[in-house]
């Protein structure tokens, strides 16, 4: 009980980088957790933090528990909450947060998650893999034919595209699956697709040509039916392209000394809870780098910024795990996709 374990926060030490904090039910890993975010608070760090059972959520209040106020009067410390706290959680979705702690929806937009993430996340076969970039490049072509994107002054823009690191822009998962459906729709007799997106309804004649280009060698039925079944399981998390546009605000999570918690508690999908952290890792890496660069300019540091991902072991399939002899490589694996 007498012994400090003190780790510094400079930038070129541990706690920036990769972290596990391993410990059995009731060890003192959430309790940890939140000393540290305490203390990156105070240091300018902004923390960012992936709460799948909202139990961070009240940190902004000081704890009422006898032994924790007992335990902390011994280290000459005073209760008190974290400042300066923002929860986020799914569109539709509740939150465990009390009504005095700021709170907001948030929804997502398709086209900034890499077609390889989405596919990963949604355990496509390798038929189904191949039937979903087909319809992606065929998305692309058809917004350039409607004139969509892009325009004149997105050219650059546009031959820059790395499919890896992103999505396409203005590509929307409604699109995707109303192209899947008039493939589906060519392809088999007495099937009728009802289109769902108004430039694809409109523009129907325009696109008819890509929609050949895309049946051809691809007449499995069965395929294109499972492609469209897993996205429309993933078009009815109502996560995607709303109109209401409350993308994550990613500059604001990497302000200093903000504390931004993503509350998943109520989402009950690890499926949903893998697209959040696949979007929130490329998101902050993308504001991030544009964060160095600036601070470069100005001869600055830029602001840390430190990841937590509570639960990380809850957004592994046993199917994955069992493919691979250390989990910690998947663990990795989920890092890659905000790469």
């Amino acid at each position: 009980d007498s012994i400090d374990v003190c780790i510094p926060a400079d930038k070129k030490t541990v706690l920036p980088r990769h972290t596990g904090i391993l410990g059995t039910t009731g060890g003192g890993k959430s309790t940890t957790v939140s000393g540290l975010i305490d203390q990156f608070q105070k240091e300018g760090i902004a923390t960012i933090l992936i709460d799948t059972e909202g139990e961070y959520t009240p940190m902004d209040k000081a704890t009422e528990e006898e032994n924790m106020k007992k335990l902390l009067s011994n280290r000459g410390i005073e209760p008190h909450g974290i400042k300066n706290i923002k929860v986020y959680h799914p569109f539709g979705r509740e939150t465990r947060a009390d009504k005095s702690t700021p709170s907001s929806e948030f929804n997502l937009k398709f086209s900034n998650l890499s077609p390889y993430a989405a596919a990963d996340i949604l355990g496509l076969t390798e038929a189904q893999f191949s039937r979903f970039i087909k319809i992606y490049d065929a998305a692309k072509l058809i917004l350039r034919d409607l004139g969509i994107y892009p325009n004149k002054q997105q050219q650059n823009e546009a031959l820059e595209y790395d499919e890896f690191e992103s999505g396409y822009p203005h590509i929307t998962l409604s699109l995707l699956i109303d192209i899947a459906g008039l493939v589906l729709e060519k392809i088999s007799v007495g099937f009728e697709w009802n289109v769902h997106t108004d430039f694809i309804r409109q523009g129907k004649g325009t696109i008819a040509k890509r929609i050949e280009v895309v049946t051809k060698g691809t007449d499995s039925e069965t395929s294109w039916k499972a492609l469209l079944c897993k996205l429309g399981r993933l078009n009815r998390t109502k996560m995607f392209d709303r109109e209401d546009d409350k993308d994550i605000p990613y500059n604001k999570l990497i302000k200093a000394g903000t504390v931004s918690i993503f509350d998943l508690s109520d989402s009950d999908s690890t499926l949903i809870n893998n697209i959040v952290i696949a979007n929130l890792l490329r998101g902050v890496q993308q504001v991030q780098e544009a964060a160095y660069e600036d601070a470069i300019t100005k001869s600055i540091s830029p602001t840390p910024v430190v990841i937590i991902i509570e639960e990380a072991h809850e957004f592994l399939s046993k199917e994955r795990i069992n493919k691979m002899s250390n989990l910690f490589e998947q663990v990795a694996r989920i890092a890659r996709r905000g790469r």
